[in-house]
């Protein structure tokens, strides 16, 4: 009796071998390997206005590897800014959610702005791109650093600290991009190691 059993309990461990060697493919098949980095369009559909700072020093450079930014300002990404040609006035970005003297600061420029064009020879220029260092916590459009005709990469790396986006803290590096549609996106790349886009705490400021 005591060999029957012995014999069926091996009977049983093997065959439980067998299923787990022979059974279902995928269970004995290799695991992907994890890629190097992880991209993740962070911007949802498009964004016609993108803040951009760091909890550090940051470094921004352009597509040629040119610095444009090194430092801990914020910074802001534009499409079709409007400026009065010839003048340092500029039409400030349409942005929901201001303070009521933000709102009173942006009337007064519109202000400016429309005084400006009444005088001769100028007139209201559009640039469709455009990045620009923030000066100050209530500079809505910032000192321009690069304009061009139409959406250029520009990319950001955390010196040290984090990257802020949105009002949410990121790892990686973040990079204003195009989709497919060529609309403005902004891409978050870190290694694959790393959770990809899920922002790290809330952003503190």
């Amino acid at each position: 009796m005591k060999r029957r059993r012995s014999f069926a309990r091996v009977l049983m461990v093997a065959l439980i071998a067998s299923s787990f060697a022979t059974g279902d493919p995928a269970f004995a098949a290799r695991l992907p390997a994890v890629p190097d980095t992880v991209r993740v369009n962070i911007a949802g559909l498009g964004v016609s206005y993108a803040e951009i700072g760091s909890t550090g020093a940051m470094t921004v450079t352009a597509a040629d590897g040119k610095v444009l930014y090194k430092g801990q300002q914020r910074t802001l990404t534009r499409r079709n800014v409007r400026r009065a040609e010839g003048t340092i006035v500029q039409l400030p970005p349409a942005k929901d959610g201001i303070s009521p003297e933000d709102r009173e600061s942006r009337l007064e420029m519109l202000r400016e702005a429309r005084r400006a064009a009444q005088e001769p020879a100028v007139h209201i220029v559009t640039i469709p791109f455009e990045f620009s260092l923030l000066q100050s916590a209530s500079d809505p459009m910032g000192t321009p650093a690069l304009s061009d005709a139409k959406i250029q990469p520009i990319f950001f790396k955390a010196d040290f600290g984090y990257l802020n986006f949105n009002g949410r803290l990121f790892r990686g590096t973040l990079e204003i991009a195009t989709d497919d549609e060529g609309d403005m996106i902004v891409v978050n790349t870190v290694p694959g190691t790393v959770a990809s886009n899920q922002p790290i705490v809330p952003n503190p400021f």
